[in-house]
């Protein structure tokens, strides 16, 4: 969670006028709730499986009980509202929809996470960077695993845009296209690297 500026309560604090925002370290997990729920008020369990059909844990580390726990916190601090609603004889639900602090402290994370330099890595940097080391068939068979990988990334974000395409916002879909010409690039880099074979160190 990020400190709020003093003059950071009102519409007229940083940002709103265009002047810079301080950076600092913007919670991922209370941006994502608190955008889901400018979509309209939710449970928690209601949260929990739009996160998982929206594929969100694969951008965020966020657990189902990080989902509860960010909830009881943002209410605490007056940015959500609870509603407590029973449907016939099932247990009592809570819903939580956003208060006005809430979309304001929605949009100052917002404003403020966009400040951010972007880390422009990918999780196969680092094995990969040191792949000349290993003996051709290893390396190949690394390669080979990443391979299997985008192809997998590329099944599951194929799967939601078929399945769900009409149900996302539209930022969201973007964001799915936007993976999806990444693993094309990934896809023909590879193609390029595996050609000629890898140069990996002799076995011995």
């Amino acid at each position: 969670m990020t400190s709020a500026p003093t003059n950071d309560s009102t519409p007229d604090g940083p940002g709103a006028t265009g002047g810079p925002l301080p950076v600092g370290r913007v919670s991922s997990i209370d941006l994502i709730l608190l955008g889901l729920l400018m979509e309209g008020p939710r449970n928690a369990y209601e949260l929990n499986k739009v996160v998982d059909q929206r594929q969100i844990r694969s951008w965020v580390k966020i657990s189902e009980a990080s989902v509860y726990r960010n909830l009881r916190s943002l209410a605490d601090k007056g940015m959500l509202e609870r509603h407590t609603t029973r449907d016939g004889l099932n247990p009592e639900k809570t819903v939580f929809s956003l208060t006005p602090d809430g979309r304001h402290h929605f949009t100052r994370l917002i404003l403020e996470a966009a400040q951010k330099d972007i880390a422009l890595h990918f999780d196969f940097d680092v094995w990969l960077a040191h792949l000349g080391y290993l003996p051709v068939e290893d390396a190949r068979a690394c390669t080979a695993a990443l391979r299997a990988n985008l192809d997998a990334a590329r099944s599951d974000v194929d799967g939601m845009l078929q399945n769900h395409r009409t149900q996302l916002p539209r930022e969201v879909a973007a964001l799915m296209d936007l993976r999806e010409r990444v693993l094309d690039v990934i896809e023909t880099w590879l193609d390029e690297f595996d050609t000629p074979p890898i140069a990996a160190v002799p076995d011995g």
